[in-house]
């Protein structure tokens, strides 16, 4: 997978490692994480030849990665901001109606984490904001996430959380997709 421990990848190596494992992805900005495409992340791919191109037009830019059907991924989104806790929220739901499965997640420069699943497609999933919960968002189709090792225009940086796809091995899974 595209991030070790001991040595991190560029954004351009993670991004096409990414592609390579079938996640179609494009380039957002460090500043504020839109898409610097010009159909956004209706234009992610998993071309090698386009990939390279965007990382030399914007060498810093973060991995986005369109979730829904396109990408067979979605992502709840646990945001620690503006005093509302998004994994104490989860954590009170999870107590309540039981445990997620097991999945890997990132931690986001702010230290909010998105937890990744495989899509469904026989199951609608939308995006949404604090819908399920405060603090809890949802990228479905026609949302995206930035993966790691993004770095933002702070310094900012996404990456695995331990045991995530560091510590894959070959034939193992990202929610669904083989690296």
């Amino acid at each position: 997978m595209p991030q070790t421990q001991t040595n991190t990848p560029t954004a351009l190596e993670a991004a096409l490692d990414y592609a390579r494992c079938g996640i179609s992805i494009f380039p957002c900005n460090p500043i504020d994480k839109k898409p610097l495409t010009p159909s956004g992340f209706k234009d992610a791919t998993r071309d090698e030849t386009q990939i390279l191109g965007w990382w030399q037009q914007y060498p810093n830019a973060m991995i986005g990665a369109p979730m829904g059907p396109v990408s067979g991924l979605w992502a709840i989104d646990l945001d620690p901001t503006r005093k509302i806790d998004g994994k104490a929220t989860l954590d009170q739901l999870v107590a309540q109606r039981g445990p997620l499965p097991p999945t890997w997640a990132t931690i986001t420069p702010r230290g909010g984490r998105h937890l990744i699943f495989a899509w469904d497609p026989n199951v609608e999933i939308r995006n949404s904001a604090s819908k399920i919960g405060p603090g809890i968002d949802v990228r479905g189709n026609g949302g995206y996430i930035c993966l790691p090792p993004s770095r933002n225009a702070t310094g900012g940086t996404y990456q695995w959380e331990p045991g995530g796809p560091q510590n894959a091995r070959p034939g193992t899974t990202l929610a669904g997709h083989a690296c």
